[in-house]
């Protein structure tokens, strides 16, 4: 849902865009009243009165009612025009609101839903539109821009429109610089234009014609590139056979190796092991038992009792594969058995190789 809402704005904003450079590109005279080229008209509401405010880019102050007399003129233009109703901010509700992320899957049925929390309103009482601004993941957090407004305010403009034959295609918020939110709508579904205009015609047969042109400009030195690829493909299976071959070779050496290294340090290990042990079992004396032996890469941990702990060290330290005897913990001595409990460390000299 929010990747749809996110590619509808951005295809919006590109049409205007790619319109506005197509429409600067032509010469005055076919500019000139080309059916696709003609402005937009925005309407302004003055309490329960609609008038025109701006046409294209010129503004038009002080204009009469379009259902007053006065208006008649004002109101032909419009009706020939794509028209957007521009409500005042006191009469709407606009808002930014944090969902979590996980609404963005459904987030028109989330906001519904929540909408009597998160506004003073319900559902049924108010016209509503969104859209999202951002997306916090770290936060799993939506910021979304809502904006509201009671159908008991809007229902009677747009009766007021239809009735003058008018049938504006969006409504949104009048912003301080008189421009619109151009991504939220809050004119109802079944009232939203579904035909084509003439203008917007032009427009898609144009896009399509330049999207196919641009497709064969990028297809041509394909086609070219495949039809050469066709001619070298014989040689190519060749190689590429040749090259399977060498690669099946290359992984069975490869596991040939892993399995021969494998082996070694498998050897490595259990001979270092076996020559500590070895060694504690010729040096140490039979008062002195190793009830706890680790091996941590070049390091020998010991824990164990002896009639004295002090001669261990000296006992680890003479040996030839043993330096840098420590404790690791205080010495304490066991009532039980008269002896003195010991946590030592040492280090490995030397490791002998496979």
């Amino acid at each position: 849902m929010f990747l749809s809402q996110g590619l509808a704005g951005r295809a919006r904003r590109l049409w205007r865009w790619w319109h506005h450079e197509l429409i600067g590109a032509l010469p005055d005279w076919l500019r000139q009243g080309a059916p696709f080229s003609q402005p937009r008209a925005w309407l302004g509401v003055d309490g329960q009165t609609v008038r025109l405010v701006r046409l294209g880019s010129n503004a038009y102050p002080g204009t009469p009612s379009l259902a007053d007399a006065e208006g008649e003129q004002a109101r032909q233009r419009v009706k020939s025009l794509q028209s957007i109703l521009l409500l005042p901010p006191e009469q709407t509700l606009h808002r930014l609101v944090w969902l979590p992320l996980a609404a963005e899957d459904n987030l028109a049925a989330v906001l519904c839903y929540e909408l009597d929390r998160l506004t003073p309103f319900r559902g049924e009482q108010v016209y509503s539109a969104h859209r999202v601004l951002q997306r916090d993941t770290a936060g799993t957090r939506l910021q979304v821009e809502l904006l509201l407004c009671p159908r008991s305010y809007l229902d009677p403009l747009l009766a007021q429109l239809h009735a003058l034959g008018i049938l504006p295609e969006q409504v949104t918020l009048a912003q301080p610089d008189g421009s619109d939110m151009a991504d939220i709508n809050l004119l109802p579904q079944a009232q939203r234009h579904r035909g084509w205009r003439l203008s917007q015609l032009i427009n898609v047969v144009l896009l399509v014609t330049a999207v196919g042109l641009l497709a064969a400009w990028l297809l041509l030195p394909l086609y070219q590139l495949k039809a050469q690829a066709a001619r070298l493909e014989p040689l190519l299976q060749s190689a590429h056979a040749q090259a399977q071959e060498a690669q099946t070779l290359r992984k069975k050496l490869q596991e040939l190796r892993r399995d021969i290294s494998y082996l070694a340090e498998k050897h490595s290990s259990e001979i270092k092991k076996l020559d500590i042990l070895q060694e504690l079992t010729l040096i140490l004396p039979d008062d002195t038992w190793v009830q706890q032996l680790q091996l941590q890469d070049q390091e020998v941990l010991l824990q164990g009792q002896a009639a004295e702990a002090a001669t261990v060290v000296q006992m680890l330290e003479n040996s030839p594969l043993l330096h840098r005897v420590k404790f690791r913990s205080p010495v304490t001595q066991d009532l039980r058995t008269d002896s003195e409990r010991y946590h030592l460390s040492a280090e490995l000299v030397e490791v002998r190789s496979p």
